[in-house]
């Protein structure tokens, strides 16, 4: 199953296209507003089921996609705590191994 990740935190400008990543001003709407997830899967093409959002903002980048029943992985460098119930695929200190996550 291929998934598409359409936003980041800025680090993740250096590995996946520019295609791929949206910024809010792009879109009109601003997190964790659901209606922006809504307009980037519907650019992309995709389902919720399809897609994975990565950012480092728990309430921007893991609670609004998940609101939006899209999976989400946190990263978390300086280790914050949850601060809702949400469950994401995963939580990391550092985007270099979210490559490991997704080929495995």
């Amino acid at each position: 199953m291929v998934r598409k990740v359409f936003s980041i935190c800025s680090e993740l400008a250096e590995v996946f296209s520019d295609e791929t990543i949206f910024h809010a001003e792009q879109l009109g709407y601003r997190k964790p507003d659901p209606q922006i997830y809504v307009v980037a899967l519907e650019l992309f093409g995709k389902k919720p089921d399809e897609t994975l959002f990565i950012g480092d903002s728990w309430t921007h980048d893991v609670v609004g996609p998940m609101e939006a029943e899209i999976d989400a992985i946190w990263v978390n460098p300086k280790g914050l705590p949850q601060t809702t119930n949400h469950s994401p695929v995963a939580i990391v200190p550092d985007v270099t191994e979210i490559r490991h996550l997704l080929l495995n």
